[in-house]
């Protein structure tokens, strides 16, 4: 027999024993796609709910808030401020107060030195 002759008969017969697995593959392989199909829907179905719990809790949280501040001016007739308005506030005032002092300060200047450069002038106008 030639060397080709002995290749197709090895070709032939491994494909002959081959040829029997070829389908049980198949069909581990369509598992595996169905597996995998089913958990991809337990993971969205899962983060779906993880999603819409988060939406509730902040929405509880807010409702929370929303009965602090009416409780809070039911007991002091005041508006309800939060820590984070009243430092707001704070830090506005300090700002504004920190201005108005060097804006202060710069008219102070402003005002000696216009009273220097009349003072000035009448002293040149005197000498003249």
């Amino acid at each position: 027999m030639s060397r080709n002759a002995l290749y197709l008969l090895l070709l032939f017969g491994a494909s002959a024993i081959f040829a029997p697995i070829a389908p049980a593959r198949a069909d581990r392989d369509i598992q595996a796609e169905e597996t995998d199909e089913t958990i991809n829907k337990t993971v969205k179905s899962l983060n779906r709910t993880e999603r819409s719990e988060e939406k509730a809790r902040s929405r509880q949280k807010v409702l929370e808030q929303q009965h602090d501040e009416l409780e809070f001016r039911r007991r002091t007739g005041a508006p309800f401020r939060s820590e984070r308005a009243i430092r707001n506030d704070l830090n506005r005032n300090e700002l504004r107060q920190g201005w108005e002092k060097r804006e202060g300060r710069r008219l102070d200047y402003e005002i000696t030195r216009q009273k220097n450069d009349l003072r000035n002038q009448t002293n040149d106008w005197q000498r003249r």
